[in-house]
């Protein structure tokens, strides 16, 4: 499995586990091609669309975190996927302004866990549910603790942003 496959898929891993979703199992499908399987995301309405949009958009930031690629870069040699579910699910607007940001730092305050399940999926073809929350708590036992919620983060974001801008 490519290097950034492996970053890729561990980024969407990690945010399953910090947004309390359910991973199924962590797979590669050939040089290029990686999946996680998740269960569906419970949370309804905003929230769940919020959801989705930062576990789509996780991918990718991990590649940028972790191997240094521009985010054009990353949503390129990811195959392009990523985006339009994360724009589906939120808005052209709100992926650039707020959730890319939001997925950038996620990813960078869990960068153990994401390198210990990058390299674990390096290793192993496939990884069961189990074996990915296992590596990801044995990295960073505070990950499955501090469940987050994504419109906290969002509002968080947002007056950041009209704070940094002047607006009120």
């Amino acid at each position: 499995m490519p290097l950034f496959v492996a970053h890729h898929e561990a980024g969407h891993a990690v945010a399953a586990r910090a947004l309390g979703i359910e991973i199924l199992s962590a797979s590669h499908a050939g040089n290029r091609h990686g999946l996680v399987q998740c269960a569906d995301i419970s949370a309804d309405g905003e929230e769940g669309r919020y959801q989705t949009a930062l576990l789509h958009l996780a991918g990718p930031a991990a590649q940028c975190v972790a191997l240094g690629h521009d985010w054009r870069m990353a949503i390129r040699v990811s195959g392009g996927i990523d985006l339009p579910a994360a724009i589906a699910a939120v808005g052209d607007d709100d992926v650039a302004s707020v959730f890319r940001p939001l997925a950038i730092r996620l990813i960078e305050e869990r960068r153990v866990a994401l390198d210990a399940l990058a390299a674990g999926l390096q290793e192993m073809r496939t990884l069961t549910g189990e074996e990915v929350v296992a590596i990801l708590d044995r990295a960073d036992p505070t990950l499955a603790s501090s469940i987050l919620s994504v419109g906290a983060l969002v509002e968080r974001e947002k007056r950041a942003q009209r704070a940094g801008s002047g607006a009120t």
